[in-house]
This record gives C-alpha cells, sequence and structure tokens, in this order.
C-alpha cells in the first residue's frame, strides 16, 4: 500500500517537530559561520578602515560555537560527548600526529598538478598571513578548535543519527566546510583543502573523537601559517 501525499506530508511535518533543536543546530553550525561573515561582519567592517576581518571572524567564531554548545546541553539535552567531546588520549594524539604528516603530504603532492593546470595560487591566504602574529596565532587556534566542533563533531553526529547515512553525515559538512574557504584562499588551495579535509573526516569516523582531528587541524594551521613564515 503507497504512502499518500497527505501522509507523506504528515510524516514530514512530524520528523520536523521531533527534530527541532537538532535541525536548529546544524544550521548553526554549517551555515553559521558563513551567513554572518557574508552579511554582517565583512560589509560591517568594511565600513571601518582601521579595523581588520579577520579579528571579527575569529570572535564570530567563537560566538558561534558558545550558542550550540549552549543548544547542546540546554535544547537537546545531550552531553558535548555526543558531539565527540572526550578527554585525550595518548593515542588520539598520535593519531592527530600522523594525520598531520599525512595532510601536509597531501598538499606537497596536489600542489605540481594543480600548478600544472595553472590552478595554484602561491599567493593565497595573504590576507590572513599579512595580520600581526597575534591575529594570525589566535585564527589559527580558532580554526584548529572552533572548526572541528562545527564541521566535523556536531553535524557529522547528528546527520548520522538523522539519516543512518555516513556517506551524507560526512560529506555534508565535508562540502560546506570546503565550499567556505574560496573567497579568502581561491580555488586552488580550497581543492587542497577539501583533498586534506577528506583525511580530518576520516580520522574523525576512525577515532569518533575530536581530540585526533583537533590536533591535525592545529598542527596544520600552527605549522603552516605561524611556524614556517616566521621562519622564513
Amino acid at each position: 500500500m503507497t504512502e499518500t501525499a497527505s501522509e507523506s506530508r504528515q510524516s514530514l511535518a512530524e520528523f520536523l517537530g521531533a527534530n527541532v533543536p537538532t535541525l536548529f543546530g546544524l544550521f548553526v553550525a554549517l551555515a553559521g559561520p558563513m551567513l554572518v561573515g557574508e552579511f554582517l561582519l565583512f560589509p560591517l567592517t568594511a565600513e571601518f578602515s582601521g579595523l581588520a576581518e579577520i579579528p571579527f571572524w575569529v570572535g564570530h567564531l567563537w560566538l558561534t560555537l558558545g550558542v550550540l554548545v549552549a543548544l547542546v546541553l540546554y535544547w537537546e539535552r545531550e552531553s558535548l560527548a555526543s558531539i565527540g567531546v572526550a578527554r585525550p588520549t595518548l593515542a588520539d594524539i598520535g593519531v592527530g600526529v600522523v594525520g598531520f604528516v599525512v595532510g601536509v603530504m597531501v598538499f606537497m603532492l596536489s600542489q605540481p598538478l594543480l600548478s600544472a593546470v595553472g590552478l595554484y595560487d602561491a599567493n593565497s591566504g595573504q590576507a590572513l598571513l599579512s595580520q600581526p602574529l597575534p591575529v594570525v596565532l589566535a585564527s589559527a587556534i580558532t580554526a584548529g578548535i572552533v572548526e572541528e566542533v562545527l564541521f566535523r563533531g556536531y553535524p557529522i553526529e547528528r546527520l548520522l543519527e538523522l539519516t543512518g547515512n555516513v556517506w551524507l553525515a560526512a560529506g555534508i559538512p565535508l562540502a560546506v566546510f570546503t565550499a567556505i574557504h574560496i573567497p579568502l584562499w581561491g580555488v586552488g588551495t580550497t581543492l587542497q583543502i577539501g583533498a586534506w579535509s577528506v583525511v580530518v573526516t576520516g580520522v574523525y569516523l576512525w577515532r569518533r573523537t575530536l581530540v585526533a582531528p583537533i590536533v591535525m587541524h592545529l598542527l596544520n594551521d600552527i605549522v603552516g601559517f605561524v611556524i614556517l613564515p616566521a621562519l622564513g
């Protein structure tokens, strides 16, 4: 017996009604940073030439994380463990370090391929690297911690609960995370970030804790944007 259109609408309404907190949480995690940055922070800072956009972006990401944590604890009534927050272990830290090395190899191996097709841009990300060292360091730490919660832990776990499909649960956040890098980093570097993100996502799905991805992300950004530029 086939389901009628009325029954389908009722089922959809019941699904939406039963998952309002989680659907709102997914919107906050995946769309919040992009929408606020595009429609509020960047236009706002453009009116004040003495202020840089990146410090505003850093503050906004931490605010978004705070909203999401409050939503998990007080609206969803779930623990932070439900989104991958766990006590660090030596095993997870070790996996993060190995993941960092693999990520470096991804960037190194993809650079000649992108150069061959004219997509590699050695000057991508200069808007970040031109900032004072404290701003760059704050950006690296923020990305390493906040982005892993927003684009890995929360959406993967919640989409997996909603859909039961690991490919959707992993693929949607990965696509969004990759796409938001285009304005700052350009197409070529964004493709590298996308390939790197596949590794991070795989690490999360393996360990089901944010410790290893955060270690991997922190090492990648601090080494790439702070240590190496300081060494010239």
